[in-house]
């Protein structure tokens, strides 16, 4: 795991958890850019095979770390090992806020700050994995993935009505998150 390249003192620290570092630019870099502005540090924790993007992170003043995630479906053992890795990564660095986005990426990142003890998890579903995108029930592995990661999360961000409707129906979401549905992605 890569250490984080860039430190700044700040009243929070915001931790995002992406699928990879060139998405967070492009679509949260001014909105990530303004809140570093207000003095508050922010982390970039992308998986390894995202890491050609992180000298473009650390360019912006964004600390940026990597962690291990072998695949993007569901397997037990492999995402423990990677709650755990991001987990240290979030203690060590003292998040006080953790954004997490991507199919698998939010869940994992969402448990794992939860174990780290962050304050505050909040879970932007850019995307619903395509297991769970249909009516038929998801596997064993995205239901235990989807509950452990839902319920670490103390709010929920989605881009349309049908992604709450379907996390809904699904049961995954915890009762006392809050729930937000924004139109759609990609505007600033």
């Amino acid at each position: 795991m890569r250490q984080p390249q860039t430190e700044t003192r700040s009243v929070k620290r915001l931790a995002v958890i992406a699928p990879d570092a060139t998405s967070v630019l492009r679509q949260r870099g001014e909105l990530l850019a303004g809140i570093l502005a207000r003095r508050h540090s922010i982390l970039v924790l992308v998986p390894e095979q995202s890491h050609a993007g992180l000298a473009a992170l650390t360019e912006r003043g964004f600390a940026a770390m990597t962690f291990p995630m072998l695949s993007s479906e569901p397997q037990m053992f492999a995402d423990g090992k990677t709650i755990t890795a991001i987990a240290s990564a979030l203690a060590e660095w003292r998040a006080h806020v953790v954004l997490s986005s991507g199919a698998k990426t939010m869940l994992l990142g969402a448990a794992a700050a939860k174990k780290a003890g962050v304050g505050r998890r909040i879970g932007l579903a850019t995307t619903l994995p395509a297991a769970l995108s249909t009516d038929a029930p998801p596997s064993w592995g995205w239901r235990r993935l989807m509950k452990a990661g839902l319920r670490s999360m103390d709010a929920v961000v989605c881009h349309n009505e049908s992604q709450r409707a379907r996390l809904k129906a699904l049961g995954f979401l915890p009762p006392a998150a809050e729930l937000v549905v924004v139109p759609g992605a990609g505007v600033d």
